[in-house]
């Protein structure tokens, strides 16, 4: 077997053998000077456990602040909804990551809960809302990240 086809085999065996559970979703939205980003998670296993974070682009020539703050909306498949006010620090701190992209753009991560279980699985749905008016036309997006820990 020559050395291309025995690649495309060895990718299709991986892919067809590979666990059902993706181990991370992420969703990124570009959308410049949107107030509310909204995603859906699937979290379809009851005895996982997940860890989520959120993601930020933003223009750090424009942002003078030292935190973005935010409002995450959960909303579970059975309608039930809770809210989480959030300080979203823009220096780097344990766990969090920071890259210029170019220029003043810069991408962050943070992360916001771990070892989360539930007993409601399907589809989930997050809303982050960016608190501060004067921040909205220089978050370029927002993105949510969700990672199987087990």
């Amino acid at each position: 077997m020559t050395t291309p086809k025995l690649l495309a085999a060895a990718l299709l065996a991986l892919v067809l053998c590979s666990c059902s559970h993706p181990r991370e979703q992420y969703s990124f939205k570009f959308a410049p000077g949107k107030g509310v980003y909204d995603f859906e998670l699937m979290m379809d296993s009851p005895e996982a456990f997940y860890e989520t974070s959120i993601a930020c682009r933003y223009n750090a020539a424009h942002i003078r602040d030292t935190v973005i703050p935010v409002t995450i909306t959960v909303t579970a498949p059975d309608g039930r909804t809770a809210e989480d006010f959030i300080d979203l620090p823009l220096e780097r701190r344990e766990g969090v990551t920071v890259r210029r992209a170019d220029g003043s753009r810069t991408d962050i991560r943070w992360p916001w809960r771990r070892h989360i279980q539930v007993a409601d699985t399907g589809l989930w749905k997050v809303s982050v809302r960016l608190d501060a008016p004067s921040q909205r036309r220089h978050v370029q997006g927002m993105g949510v990240a969700l990672t199987r820990e087990n």
